[in-house]
């Protein structure tokens, strides 16, 4: 049995009372009972410890089911006379999802998170302790009178015990109030915000939502076009080729429809370090990868970078990487050849073992290309 000092009481006229509220002559002029058990308290208003009720017998109510039934009062008395909301953490999703290809839950750019508050009173207009609701009784229910198909909710005081398995399988919307001590209760009465996280002293979340009471994911309200940062693909005319960083709202448009012979856009890559490590001395990241789906689909591209003798060149001094010709010594080419060099070359030759290679490594990652 957990051990407090009770700071509230009814008064003769079955008000409640806090401690914090009687003074001498208030004790003088009123009576106290138990909020819970109906008997008779005294208010102790010594210096030496705190103010508090105590029963006037040596016979007393479990403190667990006081701090329930205050709890339930409390809630239920600032519900009907300034309103109860619920802050909570929401996701919301960009609303064009359903038109974006690049749109994906594991993306941060297509979606934000932050705190909602929902004025429960704005959905609900009564608010009962104690009511049946099919065979289960509801410590307090909301519910809206005025529009059926609005469903109730059920308020769960835990205490000491959580909500039984059998309600949360019921399919009923609940929200479940952990109640540790007075202050928490107080704290809900005067702010008449249920929040998650608000209590310090509470290890777990002191409310839990069930069969999506509110819904933690939101799709529709969020236009999020214009944050998601993609890798735009664009093969020049000359067959040189590079990459822009666009966002998700230029998907639709091309950077340089006059110039570019193709345009696609890419998802990065992400853990496939086994796959460039393979690849490293032939593949430069993205771009290069664009280049090789753009010889899948027919393009009959003249790129040093698709040729069989070429591989890449880092400088230990700036960190630049840079194509390098494995036949410049034997036949006289340039050692670091420009992209459109191959145009003109004797020499170049498709490597077509490489492009099978990629592609058929490149089932087996998180690679998608759109044009």
């Amino acid at each position: 049995m957990i051990e407090i000092k009770y700071q509230h009481a009814y008064n003769e006229k079955n008000e409640i009372v806090n401690i914090n509220d009687v003074d001498i002559d208030y004790r003088s002029n009123h009576t106290f009972h138990c909020i819970e058990c109906g008997k008779e308290m005294i208010a102790r208003l010594g210096e030496k410890n705190k103010h508090h009720f105590a029963h006037k017998s040596t016979e007393i109510c479990d403190p667990s089911h006081y701090l329930h039934t205050l709890a339930e009062l409390l809630i239920k008395k600032r519900f009907d006379s300034k309103g109860l909301s619920i802050v909570l953490s929401q996701i919301f999703y960009c609303s064009r999802k359903d038109e974006c290809a690049f749109f994906d839950k594991q993306y941060g750019d297509c979606s934000t998170s932050q705190e909602s508050a929902i004025d429960l009173r704005s959905l609900y207009d009564i608010c009962t302790v104690e009511k049946s609701i099919g065979p289960y009784i509801a410590d307090l229910l909301l519910e809206n009178t005025k529009n059926p198909e609005i469903e109730p909710i059920l308020l769960e005081i835990k205490v000491t015990h959580a909500c039984t398995k059998e309600k949360i399988t019921s399919n009923y919307k609940i929200i479940e109030i952990t109640i540790q001590n007075e202050e928490q209760i107080l704290e809900i009465a005067e702010s008449g915000c249920l929040r998650e996280s608000s209590y310090n002293s509470c290890i777990e979340s002191p409310i839990i939502f069930f069969n999506k009471a509110f819904p933690r994911e939101v799709y529709d309200k969020m236009d999020l076009t214009g944050k998601h940062l993609i890798h735009r693909f664009i093969l020049y005319q000359s067959n040189s080729c590079f990459l822009k960083t666009i966002t998700c709202k230029d998907i639709p448009d091309k950077c340089f429809p006059s110039k570019s012979l193709l345009e696609m856009n890419i998802i990065a890559i992400e853990g496939s370090n086994e796959f460039w490590s393979k690849y490293a001395d032939k593949l430069n990241g993205n771009l290069d990868i664009c280049l090789l789906d753009a010889v899948d689909q027919g393009y009959n591209i003249r790129n040093c970078k698709l040729c069989k003798y070429h591989r890449y060149y880092a400088d230990f001094y700036s960190s630049d990487v840079k194509l390098f010709c494995c036949l410049h010594k034997k036949f006289n080419l340039n050692k670091f050849p420009k992209q459109t060099d191959a145009q003109n070359c004797d020499y170049y030759s498709l490597d077509k073992h490489l492009v099978e290679r990629v592609f058929d490594e490149l089932t087996k990652y998180d690679v998608e290309v759109f044009e």
